[in-house]
């Protein structure tokens, strides 16, 4: 938008830079444009973006530093499986009778677990399930932890 439009960027290393020949940025002008880049693996220690405005003989005119973004790595390890245990009660709660194999029909209540190894400390997680649209339902959600006690979760509409 606005300038560097007839100007192709050239990057190498950690650098982009455009040489101005058919055009100039005006005073006063905004100048705005997209990157679309691999972020790295994790937040860099110094995290920090400079801008330069320099002329030909490399004099700088104007500068600034930035500060950069949290990157979100990825929780590594990741797994679902289905539990091949017993619900605690029915599969279904239409049908008052006690499982005796574990539920993965439609509708039935079944048991997951899931497992990963985080790469950061933190004080939250959270886990949603979608499939073609269809959310599913952590509202009545019941953990055994440790096994043979029941942890029933706060209950949050998303």
């Amino acid at each position: 938008q606005g300038s560097l439009r007839r100007t192709q960027p050239q990057c190498g290393g950690n650098m982009m830079w455009w040489y101005l020949e058919e055009e100039t940025l005006p005073a006063e002008d905004i100048v705005k444009f997209l990157v679309q880049l691999k972020n790295p693996a994790d937040t860099p220690t110094i995290n920090l973006f400079q801008v330069r405005q320099v002329k030909p003989d490399g004099t700088r005119r104007a500068s600034r530093m930035v500060q950069g973004y949290d990157i979100i790595p990825e929780l590594e390890n990741v797994t679902l499986t289905k539990a091949m245990v017993l619900p605690l009660g029915q599969c279904r709660t239409v049908v008052p009778i006690q499982a005796t194999a574990p539920c993965f029909a439609v509708g039935s209540r079944t048991a997951l677990v899931f497992t990963f190894t985080p790469t950061r400390p933190a004080q939250l997680f959270t886990v949603q399930g979608e499939v073609n649209g269809d959310v599913f339902d952590f509202t009545k959600a019941v953990f055994n932890e440790p096994v043979g006690t029941m942890l029933v979760p706060t209950a949050r509409s998303a």
